[in-house]
């Protein structure tokens, strides 16, 4: 049974649901806050900088998604008010 991580030809990474999870508890809102964390050099080796190639066929939908901001639920939230 294999660990849930991913390897490309230089590194191994998380599984994309524990990036993830990692990355949604940073509350990161856009590409722009996403690119500044990439930049500051506090993101773990563990986790990809270009998470769309890294996960392409394992889990990626969008930046949104893995950000942790479904812009469908926002909008969604919004409609109920």
């Amino acid at each position: 049974m294999g660990t849930g991580r991913l390897a490309t030809k230089d590194k191994t990474f998380l599984s994309y649901k524990e990036a993830q999870l990692y990355i949604n508890s940073l509350k990161l809102e856009n590409r722009t806050q996403w690119r500044a964390y990439i930049k500051s050099g506090n993101k773990p080796n563990n986790i990809p900088a270009e998470p769309s190639k890294v996960y392409k066929e394992n889990g990626w939908v969008r930046l949104n998604d893995w950000l942790g901001n479904n812009i469908s639920q926002k909008k969604s939230k919004r409609k109920r008010r």
